[in-house]
């Protein structure tokens, strides 16, 4: 079982006071970049290579640096009649110019979001296929010019649901996987080398143990079981760590956040969009 010494209350009042002031800091100097990264390459003709029979690593290549989408997801949608026009479909809201605003989710957090011609928020893209286990993850919430980003679990893959926790106040909850596709940033992660049914496995350790429990920005990752609270990224550890003992905290250290998960090496990205192609976060 994971051992992580429990911080003190003195640790905990320094914390919350650093905390708090390198938010303030941000706030005030106004370090709040976008999340959103527009595509490296410039945009290529694929139908040569997409009328292939098959696909190299070069093809493989340069589908991911034009649409976002890996190998095993491109293999998924190859089994389809319409996979050329779907593809290109992809490749065109890839490279889609794109109009950001942002939205209160509390006193202090925002989210991003994408505007249309008529200054409507819209989901310009399509999610990949997806299984239950894989994690979806967006750089596009932020607090006071701190960027943390925000991460769910796919729990129900027919019916589209996510495990999610959102901010402080809220209980985790199950939520439409749809509304992912409004956030300009966005990833879609799977665990390397484990089985449907362990995937299952983590599933539904999360929605008997981590669905309906109380947001803890501080909540331990040494919990046990039946963690009594929560938050977005610690719920990915734990449904992972207290089922299958896969520790996807990259750093180790006492708080996990969704840039910790994103760079784990345990995970493959899938699809990306608004992400740099050559970096995890």
């Amino acid at each position: 079982m994971l051992r992580i010494k429990q911080p003190s209350l003195k640790y905990k009042v320094y914390f919350y006071f650093l905390f708090f002031l390198s938010l303030y800091m941000l706030c005030i100097f106004g370090v709040r970049k976008s999340g959103y990264t527009v595509p490296h390459a410039m945009r290529q003709d694929l139908l040569t290579v997409l009328s292939n029979q098959t696909f190299n690593e070069a093809d493989y290549a340069l589908i991911y640096e034009q649409t976002g989408l890996a190998a095993p997801i491109v293999n998924e949608l190859k089994k389809h009649s319409a996979f050329e026009q779907k593809l290109l479909e992809f490749q065109e809201n890839f490279f889609k110019k794109v109009k950001l605003a942002d939205r209160p989710l509390n006193l202090v957090t925002k989210e991003d979001y994408l505007l249309n011609e008529k200054g409507l928020a819209y989901a310009h893209f399509e999610i990949a296929p997806y299984k239950n286990g894989d994690i979806f993850l967006t750089k596009s919430t932020h607090t006071l010019g701190w960027r943390h980003g925000h991460c769910g679990l796919v729990v129900d893959e027919k019916r589209g649901k996510t495990l999610e926790a959102f901010s402080p106040g809220t209980i985790s909850s199950e939520n439409d996987a749809n509304r992912w596709r409004y956030y300009p940033t966005f990833k879609m992660l799977r665990v390397i080398n484990i089985t449907s049914e362990q995937k299952q496995e983590v599933v539904n350790y999360a929605l008997t143990h981590l669905n309906g429990i109380p947001y803890g920005i501080l909540a331990s990752k040494e919990q046990g079981q039946t963690p009594q609270k929560t938050h977005c990224s610690l719920l990915i550890w734990q449904s992972f760590y207290y089922t299958l003992g896969i520790d996807l905290d990259s750093n180790k250290g006492y708080f996990v956040s969704p840039e910790n998960i994103a760079k784990s090496s345990l995970l493959e990205t899938l699809q990306f969009i608004g992400f740099s192609a050559k970096k995890e976060w």
